[in-house]
């Protein structure tokens, strides 16, 4: 994530300043191409550990398995660490809505019917100041909910970069095999969709309100 994206939540939430930390390499990566294609081939035709399934065409194997495991594993373990690092803006969100909505019930309340000029007048400057308090605490939350996309968006191509590394592996893993009829796209697809699954639960709510709340508070503007 830009530090121009970590500055636009840490300067709303008033926090100081606090990078999204990058992910540690995943396990699994580290082991050099030539180790991977040497087990390729062991676990094909000596250890007869690779499993092809007659009607897919699916590659299974102990290495394939490990694989995967590495891989959800971290993409929870990064899910989870964006779901923290974006908790004191999601929390800030909320209670510029509640200060909002009291802005915005003292709006309706002020009434100007049978009031003296001079009443109306005073009216009018509160009015034009209640609409600024509104106005900047819209402009906040739109900045925060264009950080909020902006970091899910982000990660999201993180893993995706990451699950393409993971794909280079089996590649290797192969061409390791000595298998003519054997091809990357038989190994497991790697894909971080159920992790993300199980965040946008926990934090679907927060975010649709904060999106239709915007668009509600724009009428005011």
């Amino acid at each position: 994530m830009s530090k121009k994206n970590v500055d636009l939540v840490t300067n709303i939430v008033g926090k100081s300043e606090k990078l999204f930390p990058k992910g540690l390499k995943p396990r699994g990566l580290a082991t050099p191409k030539f180790l991977v294609g040497c087990l390729g081939f062991f676990d094909a035709n000596i250890w007869r550990d690779v499993c092809i399934d007659d009607e897919r065409g699916d590659v299974r194997s102990k290495y394939t398995a490990w694989q995967m495991a590495n891989y959800k594993s971290y993409c929870k373990r990064r899910v989870g660490m964006l779901g923290n690092f974006l908790a004191p803006a999601r929390i800030k969100a909320a209670q510029l809505i509640k200060d909002d909505m009291r802005i915005c019930d003292e709006i309706k309340s002020i009434c100007t019917e049978g009031a003296t000029p001079r009443e109306c007048e005073a009216a009018g400057k509160k009015l034009n100041i209640l609409y600024q308090k509104h106005t900047e605490i819209l402009s906040k939350l739109i900045e925060l909910e264009k950080s909020i996309k902006t970091c899910e968006y982000t990660l999201k191509k993180e893993l995706e970069a990451v699950a393409e590394e993971f794909k280079t592996r089996f590649a290797t893993y192969s061409h390791g095999m000595r298998l003519k009829e054997v091809s990357v796209e038989q190994f497991p697809e790697m894909s971080y969709s159920n992790v993300f699954d199980d965040y946008r639960q926990t934090y679907d709510n927060d975010d649709v309100m904060l999106t239709n709340y915007i668009k509600e508070g724009k009428k005011y503007v």
